[in-house]
């Protein structure tokens, strides 16, 4: 979430500063009591001489809408049903009045909001959603009366305005109702609702077609629109199901379909009125209601109303062995006396049901959400399996001497600018861009930009990582450049705050992440700077913070793990981050930068590895793979079936619980709807190129003929790139002048939190090895990628260890053995034969370029310092070690076998365009799995 507003204020308010040494000292006044972790710290009091002067500086409200039930517990902001916690349904927010009527929770297929006359429920059809060429919206609208003091008040004393659909409440109610949350798990939470004796726990969830009711004392009540303008239909709902003596009813508003079930022995009063109640047997408190796909649906609904869900986890495997994420959703529940069956129903997002690997029964029911359309299944739990792509921590190296030489001068121009910022975004996208800038200048032998840009990181990190001083980076009067943990909501808070990202606890991980991937880049050159008695234990902190991967309420968590929530900014079940804090908007939470989200997950994979982590690195996986695959379901709809067919873009730039639109917080402007969820270009931005003939389709949707761009041109030459890297390198030699003369301000054509080498590194290697390749995977190693062209196959893997050698393998047969602190790279080459009428005749060879690239003291292709990594671009020679190592390592890519060869069939080689050949074969027999390999000497060239 951003506005113009705050940017604007930070740049008028913040001090300018060079980014050159040396720096300015620091402050000499300490701060109160700060609590130290390794050689960092932070304080756990607001700080009075905190600069009140900036809007966002305000800590974050004192007040939890909880019950006992989570006192002294962290907290889980940014979620789907934060207003609850937020706002209850009583407290005012800005200028919106009391009655909440923007705090909607959005659990599809419901819409969900707490009242003071209990929770309006709405569950909108694909032909109830408001629907045009830039959005599609299935939001619950404002009732038509608000409830002070137990009286109903009319909002609008003519105009019925849409009382959807109807309200549950309690006939012991009395006064207003409070909502509080009581209780929740991965995807469901439990709200508490209370007016005088009236009081009923409210439990609902992500998928769930129900929502499930406990009473203390009263019975249900349905209550329908009682505005006079109100259609009839929304009065007085048609019961279509069931008597006044039938556990079970149906009935329809305005075409909406919904049931209602009770225990056996309860009698209904009010059928085909505006306010139906259900009456309880003694003894028997439990109800659910349930929203319908249509009404054949009710006998499917009946056999899980009465298991109501008391719980819901997810748990994640990263299987190397093929690169799979997989991760199981999995609920409990409490089986009332009148179920007929185990389990319950669960609605899955197409970003699940697509990759569904077992576990449910998928039904012929669905219901049509903001997020395409929502398949039910009946089960307790399933799996998901996704590929994993790899992440590695920088481009690979150029070697044309020309192109190191430009680089290096690209690289140049950065040491000279200026930096003006001190909150937490803006430092975080300097963090960023010079951590990106390291391997570059370490690739071309800039040995002194490289001192440079360390030091600054080292000098910038540090600065925010302790608040032992009110200000570590520079002599100030005010307290900032230091964090301040709030243990009432058990969150971090950056001081400067922007964006609201104290008072609201707004975009933690698009800040924190670049942080954390500032940190993996000084780890990956510095392996005692990430030590928890260095800096390392205030990172994990920050990790925590926006992806805390342990459960604080598990005993078995560690001290760290229980001073935050759990993935605070990751909704497991919607498989994205949320921005919003509170989320108290009438179309639920939202999230814009995806990328930036994409870019905090990076960064924990890239800290995991270089730590040796593997649980932060693995639960880097699982966010980041997972992400991956709802951007490519929700903001870019690569498979065309998730928008409404009045929606005319090809992308979504702000995903909320309720709508899909085309715009963002901060512009109209089309580059910046499409350039939000884009930024930063940075070595884990490769999952963009999965998809180039998408990637065309949205580049030329905003460019429409256009070539140069109102703002950020260099991020979108990158993305032009991953499809046709030719046109977009002459695009970024035509406008480089133009962009170079563009680095600073919101709308600046490089974009801040990106420089012009680290675009032309991006667009070179694409321009060098092709596009992604999404078929080869490691099956060892979490470092990797693969490209490739019509006639080459190009396969990248770093190795963190400091000390040991790995033998990373491919599941094409492929391996690499990659040196300590390496960034090797091989690529095959397949050659066409000359005829095609030898079916088992085959020839291939390996192409190597110049000779193998040493990483000696000149770094003239890998990074200097203790965490050299090389090159061995074309070459299956020997390649010396890095400078972690002392032995000489052997950079031979090979896969060979010893089986004899058996005559199963035949293969035939046809030549292609292109210099490529086509596999054709016929098999004597079935077979399950068909490698081919095209050898030469014994050397592995080709596989398919």
């Amino acid at each position: 979430m951003k506005t113009i507003l705050s940017a604007a204020v930070l740049m008028l308010t913040a001090a300018h500063l060079s980014a050159q040494v040396p720096n300015p000292p620091p402050s000499t006044t300490p701060t109160n009591n700060p609590v130290a972790v390794g050689a960092g710290s932070y304080l756990t009091n607001w700080d009075g001489r905190i600069d009140a002067a900036i809007p966002d500086n305000r800590d974050v409200q004192a007040t939890k809408h909880i019950t006992t039930n989570l006192a002294d517990q962290p907290m889980p902001t940014n979620s789907w049903w934060s207003s609850i916690l937020w706002a209850g349904v009583n407290d005012p927010w800005q200028d919106w009045g009391t009655r909440g009527s923007h705090n909607v929770s959005y659990a599809h297929p419901f819409a969900i909001k707490p009242e003071l006359n209990g929770v309006r429920l709405y569950s909108p059809r694909q032909e109830d959603f408001w629907a045009i060429d830039y959005a599609f919206v299935g939001t619950m609208p404002a009732p038509a009366t608000q409830w002070i003091n137990g009286v109903e008040h009319p909002m609008h004393e003519t105009v019925y305005f849409k009382e959807l659909d109807f309200v549950l409440g309690n006939t012991a109610a009395s006064g207003n109702f409070s909502a509080k949350v009581h209780d929740y798990s991965d995807w469901f939470v439990t709200t508490r609702m209370e007016a005088g004796a009236g009081a009923m726990d409210l439990t609902f969830g992500h998928g769930s077609p129900y929502v499930f009711a406990n009473y203390t004392n009263g019975n249900p009540t349905i209550s329908f629109a009682s505005h006079s303008t109100a259609p009839v239909a929304a009065k007085t709902p048609e019961v279509w199901s069931g008597t006044s003596s039938s556990a079970v009813i149906g009935f329809s508003v305005q075409g909406r379909n919904y049931a209602a079930f009770a225990p056996a022995g309860t009698s209904w009063t009010g059928l085909g009125t505006s306010k139906i109640t259900a009456n309880l047997p003694a003894g028997k408190k439990y109800f659910s209601v349930a929203a319908l796909p249509n009404r054949a649906a009710l006998t499917l609904m009946t056999q899980y109303a009465y298991n109501h869900v008391t719980g819901s986890q997810v748990s994640w495997n990263y299987r190397a062995s093929d690169s799979k994420l997989l991760s199981t959703y999995a609920v409990t529940t409490n089986n009332y006396a009148e179920s007929t069956g185990t389990g319950t129903l669960m609605g899955l997002y197409p970003h699940q049901w697509r990759k569904l690997a077992s576990g449910v029964t998928l039904t012929n029911e669905s219901y049509f959400t903001p997020r395409g359309s929502m398949k039910l299944a009946q089960g307790s739990s399933f799996t998901t399996a996704i590929t994993y792509q790899g992440v590695i921590p920088a481009m690979p190296a150029l070697t044309e001497a020309a192109d190191k030489t430009r680089l290096s001068t690209l690289v140049n121009n950065v040491r000279n600018e200026t930096f003006t910022h001190r909150d937490t975004y803006y430092t975080g996208k300097r963090l960023g861009k010079v951590a990106s800038l390291i391997p570059l200048a370490q690739q071309t032998g800039n040995t002194a930009a490289a001192t440079q840009f360390k030091d600054e990181l080292k000098w910038r990190l540090e600065g925010w990582l302790k608040a032992d001083v009110i200000d570590d980076l520079e002599p100030s009067p005010f307290a900032k450049n230091l964090f301040y943990y709030n243990s009432n909501w058990g969150t971090l808070l950056g001081i400067d705050g922007s964006f609201g990202s104290l008072k609201e606890l707004n975009d933690h991980h698009f800040h924190y992440g670049y942080f954390v991937r500032a940190a993996a880049e000084l780890a990956r050159n510095d392996k005692n700077w990430a030590q928890p008695q260095q800096f390392g234990g205030m990172i994990e902190l920050l990790m925590r913070d926006y992806g805390n991967w342990e459960r604080p309420r598990n005993p078995a968590t560690s001290a760290t793990g229980k001073m935050f929530p759990f993935l605070r900014n990751f909704d497991i079940y919607a498989g994205h981050s949320w921005a919003s804090g509170h989320a108290r908007f009438g179309a639920g939470n939202n999230n814009e930068s995806s990328s930036e989200a994409m870019n905090a997950w990076t960064a924990m994979i890239l800290w995991g590895e270089e730590t040796g982590n593997t649980a932060v690195r693995d639960a880097g996986i699982f966010l980041y793979t997972t992400e991956m695959t709802a951007i490519q379901e929700y903001w870019n709809n690569v498979y065309g079936t998730n928008y409404h067919p009045t929606y005319t873009k090809p992308m979504a730039s702000l995903v909320w619980g309720g709508k899909t639109d085309y715009a963002t917080w901060f512009s109209g402007q089309a580059e910046a709807m499409h350039g939000i969820i884009l930024l930063p270009i940075q070595s884990g931005s490769l999952y963009l190129g999965q998809f180039p003939d998408y990637a065309k389709t949205n580049v030329d949707f905003m460019a429409n003929g256009r070539t140069m761009f109102t703002m950020w041109d260099a991020i979108f030459y990158a993305y032009q790139a991953v499809y046709d890297p030719a046109t977009a390198l002459a695009n970024f030699n035509a406008n480089e002048g133009r962009m170079r003369n563009s680095i600073a301000g919101p709308a600046c054509a490089t974009e801040e939190g990106n420089s012009l080498a680290n675009t032309y590194a991006w667009i070179k290697t694409f321009h060098r090895f092709g596009r992604i390749d999404n078929q080869v995977v490691a099956t060892n190693h979490a470092s990797f990628a693969v490209f490739r062209t019509a006639t080459e196959r190009t396969y990248v893997a770093y190795n963190a260890s400091a000390t040991d050698a790995k033998n990373v393998t491919f599941n094409d047969g492929t391996s690499l053995l990659v040196s300590p602190g390496e960034l090797k790279v091989y690529t095959s080459v397949a050659v066409p034969v000359s005829s095609s009428s030898a079916p088992s005749s085959t020839s291939a060879s390996s192409r190597s370029s110049a000779s193998s690239l040493s990483t000696q003291s000149s770094c003239s292709s890998g990074f200097c310092g203790p965490s050299s990594i090389s090159s061995s671009s074309r070459s299956s020679s020997s390649m010396p070690s890095s400078s972690r190592s002392s032995s000489s390592m052997s950079s031979a890519s090979v896969a060979s076998s010893s089986v004899a060869p058996v005559d199963l069939g035949v293969v035939k080689i046809t030549p292609m365009p292109f210099a490529a050949v086509k596999f054709s074969v016929r098999l004597n027999e079935r077979k399950q799995q068909v490698h081919l390999f095209a050898r030469r000497n014994g050397a592995q060239d080709f596989v398919v």
